[in-house]
């Protein structure tokens, strides 16, 4: 993922690498945990894995990364992310619950009940206002997020129903007011974010929609596939916002999906 000038990447071998995208030098390795790394975020100056040794780092960025704090989880870290502004961490874990922390260490987390299975996915609005979660409950949810004294405190905009399939990616256009989400069902849905209605369905990948990502103008979607043999590889479409048209609920007729 771009911060600035570099691109940062993590994986299953446990690393947070940092790279520069117009230099010929291989990518630095600048932070490690003990298991491998399933979600990244990065702010100006700041940024926070999460991995499967149930931790979620805050770290200071620059010539060289500092870490700030842990979050110790009491299961798997599915997902992490920082709020662009820099003052929230958002991230789950496998029992369901969304957990949001002020950045400032130590983090003290509030832990926010609403879907019934894995929360898979988050996404922070440009604005850091809002905090959007898709979940294997077949559904999504918006929620609007606001600092307290006692801690962040986040209040359930809408909920997002008419995938088929688990949810598996979520992301914000430009200026807010609509989301994207990906499912297992082989679709991707656009959403208007105080409604929670579904104003398209695209249609067209044949295997689950893994990723999802808005131009920075907000005239086009990008959605990615993992595909189901494995070969060539992950498969990609781009498609306009401004001519997806109307959809309508739709039953996948996809068959049965394993993570």
């Amino acid at each position: 993922m771009p911060k600035g000038d570099s691109v940062i990447t993590v994986g299953a071998d446990t690393t947070v690498r940092e790279s520069d995208p117009g230099a010929e030098q291989p990518s630095q390795e600048v932070a490690h945990h003990l298991e491998p790394v399933l979600d990244m975020s990065a702010a100006p100056a700041y940024a926070t894995p999460c991995a499967k040794d149930s931790t979620v780092a805050l770290w200071r960025t620059g010539t060289e990364w500092t870490r700030l704090a842990t979050i110790d989880t009491e299961m798997i870290c599915e997902a992490a992310q920082l709020s662009p502004d820099g003052r929230y961490i958002a991230y789950t874990e496998h029992d369901r619950s969304l957990y949001i922390a002020f950045s400032t260490p130590p983090p003290a987390s509030v832990r926010v009940n609403h879907h019934t299975d894995w929360i898979t996915a988050l996404a922070w609005s440009p604005t850091s206002q809002y905090l959007a979660t898709v979940s294997d409950d077949r559904t999504g949810a918006v929620w609007r997020v606001t600092s307290t004294p006692e801690g962040p405190h986040a209040k359930l905009v809408t909920t997002l129903i008419g995938h088929g399939n688990w949810l598996d990616s979520v992301a914000w256009s430009p200026e807010e007011s609509q989301l994207i989400t990906g499912s297992a069902d082989h679709t991707a849905r656009l959403w208007i974010r105080e409604t929670g209605e579904s104003t398209a369905v695209l249609r067209g990948h044949t295997a689950r929609v893994k990723g999802v990502a808005w131009s920075a103008d907000g005239t086009r979607i990008a959605t990615t596939v993992l595909s189901a043999s494995r070969t060539p590889g992950p498969t990609a479409r781009s498609e306009s916002s401004a001519s997806t048209g109307t959809g309508s609920p739709i039953s996948s007729g996809c068959p049965p999906q394993t993570r």
